[in-house]
């Protein structure tokens, strides 16, 4: 059987590196580029108007796409509760827009 791959706490060990790792950010550069180029803006828009036309439309993704886009995403707020019953701890989650 091979050497295990990680320690008890779950870090690679000294024998194995993990793999190749993420890619240097000049590919991710490359490839933003690269869709940039192959999309004029007059295709950009059209793609915009389509999904604006959809969340009109009542499409609840478009409508949580461009809600999230235009107002970003809610702050999860994690609130312990009070609680009677002794030794049991209640939490609510509750989100609010920043």
């Amino acid at each position: 059987m091979s050497q295990p791959e990680r320690d008890s706490n779950a870090r690679f060990t000294t024998e194995n590196s993990g793999g190749p790792g993420r890619p240097r950010k000049t590919f991710e550069q490359q490839d933003a580029t690269a869709i940039s180029q192959g999309v004029s803006v007059e295709n950009w828009k059209s793609v915009w108007h389509c999904a604006l036309q959809e969340a009109i439309n009542g499409c609840h993704k478009f409508r949580l796409f461009f809600a999230n886009y235009l107002c970003g995403q809610p702050k999860t707020i994690i609130e312990k509760t009070v609680n009677r019953i002794p030794g049991v701890v209640l939490y609510s989650v509750r989100h609010t827009i920043e």
